[in-house]
């Protein structure tokens, strides 16, 4: 675990922590396996939820069927993913608008680190109604290496003038805790679609089960 610091900045995960789209995002993965005519499963997802696409296509290779690229997968993926979406509406996660409400009022800097790629990641928070609350938001669009590589948290600390090591990390899936201890920031964990790992909870400072336990625990944070 790694040794607890008074912090000056958040770091938060997109998808999943500021917002409800993980659910979303593993209904459109199984409805398009279906469609593609293959297995999807709890372990699959496991291993590329929070992932960049570049490290998905890797892990894919071994169950798309013959006559089926991982190209086509990810079009119905993603038609499914957005469509819901676009017709639902995106829920931001609850206890979110009282965190942004006390890092803002803290006068902690804040960021977003996402997986996602920058223009979806807009139409999210747009979609959301937080655009006007996120100043800075580092994506996979902007850095050679996605989670679970720590250039994401590399490049909010940057953009925000802190030391990483003063920066909190609240992020839902593996690869968002593995690259944010890589950076050396101080990882807490809220997972909401996967169990944790041996690996995950070597790796985190804590591990709560929701937004607002995640607030609480920045709260002592600060009280360093």
């Amino acid at each position: 675990m790694p040794t607890i610091v008074s912090i000056s900045a958040v770091i938060l995960d997109l998808d999943g922590i500021l917002i409800d789209t993980e659910s979303v995002a593993r209904r459109a993965w199984f409805q398009a396996a279906v469609e593609c005519g293959f297995q999807f499963s709890d372990e699959l997802y496991a291993k590329v939820v929070g992932r960049p696409v570049a490290s998905c296509r890797q892990v894919f290779q071994s169950v798309l069927p013959d006559g089926i690229s991982f190209d086509q997968f990810l079009k119905c993926s993603d038609h499914l993913y957005h469509s819901e979406m676009e017709q639902n509406g995106v829920t931001i996660m609850d206890g979110i608008p009282e965190l942004l409400n006390w890092i803002e009022q803290t006068d902690l800097e804040k960021s977003i680190a996402t997986s996602s790629g920058r223009e979806t990641a807009e139409r999210k928070l747009e979609l959301a109604g937080l655009s006007d609350r996120i100043e800075i938001m580092v994506t996979s669009d902007d850095v050679k290496q996605g989670k679970p590589a720590p250039d994401l948290f590399f490049r909010a600390a940057e953009l925000m003038n802190q030391s990483p090591g003063n920066c909190a990390v609240i992020d839902d899936a593996e690869a968002g805790i593995i690259g944010a201890a890589k950076a050396g920031t101080i990882p807490i964990m809220v997972p909401t679609v996967t169990a944790t790992s041996a690996n995950v909870r070597r790796l985190a400072t804590t591990i709560v089960d929701t937004v607002p336990e995640a607030h609480s625990f920045l709260k002592s944070l600060c009280a360093n």
